[in-house]
């Protein structure tokens, strides 16, 4: 599916899956927030940005991964068990001004530490 369908898709209001041979892509779900905490919340994977509260964390879950948007990270599913490991998708694209630049935009992956080192970006971003 082309990221131009997933958009149309998406203002129609189906359900988007997409999938490659390991992972499964599709919107955050409720369920999928235990999984995000710990990501989050693991230090190493913060690197060098600051490991938040929890209270803020499950803010910012529900104010931003749960609604569902024309573009964006989708979740990422690990497909051998069903779990949620990340998120990758499409960033829109900015200018110098932050203007969203149409028609452009950046691929992006956040990936537990778990899944490092398995070549899971390098087959998300086929």
């Amino acid at each position: 599916m082309s990221s131009v369908s997933v958009m149309a898709a998406k203002e129609r209001d189906e359900v988007v899956r997409l999938e490659t041979e390991r992972l499964m892509f599709r919107d955050h779900e409720p369920g999928d927030l235990d999984a995000f905490l710990a990501m989050e919340s693991d230090a190493l994977y913060r690197a060098s940005q600051k490991v938040h509260p929890r209270i803020e964390l499950e803010r910012r879950f529900r104010e931003t991964w749960l609604p569902p948007k024309a573009m964006g990270l989708l979740a990422t599913i690990y497909k051998d068990h069903g779990r949620y490991i990340g998120r990758c998708g499409l960033y829109p694209f900015r200018d110098d001004q932050d203007a969203i630049v149409t028609g452009e935009a950046t691929l992006a992956f956040y990936l537990a530490r778990d899944y490092w080192g398995r070549g899971l970006a390098t087959e998300t971003g086929r």
